[in-house]
C-alpha cells in the first residue's frame, strides 16, 4: 500500500480546501471500486471484472465531452449508448458498461520471491472487497487463499456463462486476429480447455510465423483468473539458437532435455531428480510452440514425444500436451536426419506401411502472407517463388537490381551463405585481414572408457578430420583475434 502513487489534484481545487485537510489527492479506479452501487450484482463483483468491463466519468456526458479519468484513455470511442450511466456512492462520480472489455494490467508479482504481496494482488483482483484492510488483511494463510480463490474462480466461470463474457467463446474478431491468424484460431481455441483433447496442429508460413502465431495463442492459453503468472504455460521452443532466440525461447535440446547425440533413435531415460525437476517446472504446460518445424528431423521428433510421455508418465502422445509447429519446408532440412513427416526406412524396412503415426497427427494449416515482410508485398511474393521455382521476370529484375558488387559492400556487413565450406573460407579471410594479435586454439578431445593405446590414438585423429557438421559446430581448431566476433554454437 505505501508504494502506491497517487496524483495530487488540480492547484485549482488545492487553493480551495481548508488548509489542514488530508484530502490531497484524486480519486482513483481503487476508490471507484470502493464506491460501487451496493445492490447484489456489484457486491458480489471483483476489482478485475470492475476494471475491464466499467468506464468512470465525474458527471454524465455524451461522446461530445471527454470528462473521462486517465486510466479510461480510450473510453470515449468504446461507449455504448445503449447503456446507462450508474452512480457511484458518496457522489464519487458515474460509471458505464464498456462495450468491449480491455486488458488490465497489474504488477504479477513472484510467489517464490514475495508471496505475501502475491497472494494480497490475487485477492485484491479476484475476491469481491470494499475495505482492503477489514476484508483481505485478516483471511488466514495459503490454504485459507486457495479454498477462496477456488471459490471466486468458480463463481466468475459461472457469471461468465450467464452473461456470454467467458474469453473462450468471445467471437474471434475481439481479439483483433490477423485474417488468416482467425481461422486457425478457430480450431486451436478448444485446445485451451482442459476438458478438450490436446490440439496437434502445424502451421505452414513464412518467415515471423512463429512470432504472429504465439502472440495469438497467448491470449487463449494465459488466460486464467487468478493462476500463478510464473507458471509455463507456452513452451516456446526451435532447433537452432538463432531461432530460439528470434521467438524469445529454447533451443529444443535444452528444453526437452534431449541426448546431443546423432546415433539411433534410442534415448536414455531421464534421471529421478531431473524428471521430477521437469515435471514441476511443467506441471501447468498447455501448450509447445516448435518453430522452424523444417529442421527438426523425425528421429528428435520422435524423442521430444518420448521425454515429454516420461515427465508426465502418461504414454498419451506429447504427453497429453497440445503442440502447434510451424515453418515451411521449402525451407533448411534436418541435418543427418529424415524429414519428420518420413518414415525411418533404414531403422525398419517396412516403416512405409506404418508410415508417419507421430506427424499424422497433426492438422494442417496454411498462412500465405509472409508476416515479416508482408509491407513489402512485390519482395515476399519474390521469396515465394524462389522457394517453389516460379520465379518471373520481375521477381528476377527485383533480386537483381538488389545485387551489390564486392568493393561495394560496406565494411562489417553479415554475409551468408549456402555452405559450412565457403562460410569458413570467408570467415578465415576476414580474421587474416584484421591487425590485432590472435592465437590459434586446438581442440582438446578427450576418448572415454579403456581402450588399447592403438585404438585411442586412432579414434584422436578421426575426430580431428570431422567436418564441423558432425562436431555440432565446433571446429578442431579456431582462430582468435581480438575484437572479432563469434557465436557459440554449443547447444547448452
Amino acid at each position: 500500500m505505501e508504494t502506491r502513487v497517487h496524483l495530487l489534484k488540480s492547484m485549482k481545487d488545492l487553493n480551495g480546501m481548508d488548509p489542514r485537510s488530508v484530502d490531497i489527492f484524486q480519486t482513483g479506479l481503487l476508490d471507484h471500486y470502493i464506491n460501487r452501487p451496493t445492490t447484489q450484482y456489484f457486491k458480489k463483483m471483483c476489482l478485475a471484472f470492475f476494471a475491464s468491463h466499467y468506464t468512470y466519468s465525474k458527471r454524465i456526458c455524451n461522446k461530445g465531452r471527454k470528462e473521462f479519468s486517465d486510466y479510461e484513455e480510450n473510453a470515449v470511442d468504446d461507449m455504448n449508448d445503449n447503456s446507462n450511466w450508474i452512480k457511484l456512492i458518496n457522489d464519487l462520480g458515474y460509471i458505464r458498461r464498456r462495450r468491449k472489455a480491455k486488458v488490465i494490467r497489474f504488477c504479477r508479482f513472484n510467489l517464490a520471491e514475495t508471496g505475501e504481496d502475491f497472494y494480497r494482488e490475487q485477492l485484491m483482483l479476484y475476491c469481491p472487497w470494499r475495505n482492503e484492510y477489514e476484508d483481505l488483511t485478516f483471511l488466514g494463510g495459503d490454504r485459507e487463499f486457495d479454498l477462496l480463490l477456488e471459490t471466486v474462480r468458480e463463481a466468475h466461470e459461472e457469471a461468465n456463462r450467464a452473461e456470454s463474457h467467458n474469453i473462450g467463446h468471445q467471437p474471434l474478431n475481439e481479439f483483433e486476429f490477423d485474417e488468416q491468424i482467425g481461422d486457425v484460431m478457430d480450431d486451436i481455441i478448444p485446445g485451451a480447455s482442459a476438458s478438450t483433447p490436446p490440439i496437434h496442429a502445424f502451421i505452414s508460413g513464412g518467415t515471423g510465423v512463429g512470432n504472429s502465431v504465439y502472440q495469438s495463442v497467448s491470449h487463449v492459453f494465459n488466460r486464467e483468473a487468478g493462476s500463478n503468472p510464473d507458471d509455463i504455460r507456452i513452451l516456446l521452443c526451435a532447433p537452432t539458437g538463432k531461432a530460439a532466440f528470434g521467438i524469445g525461447g529454447q533451443i529444443i535440446h535444452s528444453a526437452f532435455a534431449l541426448p546431443v547425440s546423432q546415433a539411433g533413435y534410442s534415448m536414455p531415460n531421464l534421471s529421478a531428480s531431473v524428471s521430477n525437476t521437469l515435471a514441476c517446472k511443467l506441471a501447468k504446460l498447455k501448450l509447445i510452440i516448435i518453430d522452424e518445424i523444417s529442421m527438426v528431423g523425425a528421429r528428435t521428433f520422435h524423442q521430444i514425444n518420448l521425454r515429454l510421455q516420461q515427465i508426465f508418465c502418461t504414454h498419451e502422445y506429447f504427453g497429453g500436451v497440445s503442440v502447434i509447429v510451424v515453418g515451411d519446408f521449402r525451407q533448411l532440412p534436418p541435418v543427418g536426419d529424415n524429414w519428420i513427416f518420413q518414415p525411418n526406412h533404414s531403422r525398419n524396412p517396412l516403416a512405409s506401411l506404418a508410415g508417419s503415426p507421430l506427424w499424422e497427427l497433426f492438422k494442417f494449416f496454411e498462412l500465405k502472407t509472409i508476416m515479416r515482410q508482408r509491407s513489402d508485398a512485390p519482395f515476399a511474393i519474390a521469396l515465394n517463388n524462389i522457394a517453389s521455382g516460379t520465379m518471373t521476370d520481375n521477381d528476377l529484375l527485383l533480386m537483381k537490381a538488389r545485387c551489390f558488387k564486392q568493393e561495394d559492400i560496406p565494411p562489417g556487413a553479415v554475409h551468408l551463405f549456402h555452405s559450412n565450406k565457403h562460410t569458413c573460407a570467408y570467415n578465415e579471410l576476414v580474421l587474416g585481414k584484421m591487425k590485432p594479435e590472435g592465437a590459434i586454439v586446438i581442440a582438446l578431445d578427450e576418448v572415454f572408457g579403456e581402450p588399447n593405446i592403438s585404438a585411442k590414438h586412432k579414434a584422436l585423429q578421426n575426430v580431428a578430420l570431422l567436418p564441423t557438421s558432425q562436431t555440432y559446430g565446433l571446429p578442431h581448431k579456431l582462430l582468435l583475434k581480438v575484437d572479432a566476433r563469434y557465436m557459440p554454437p554449443s547447444l547448452h
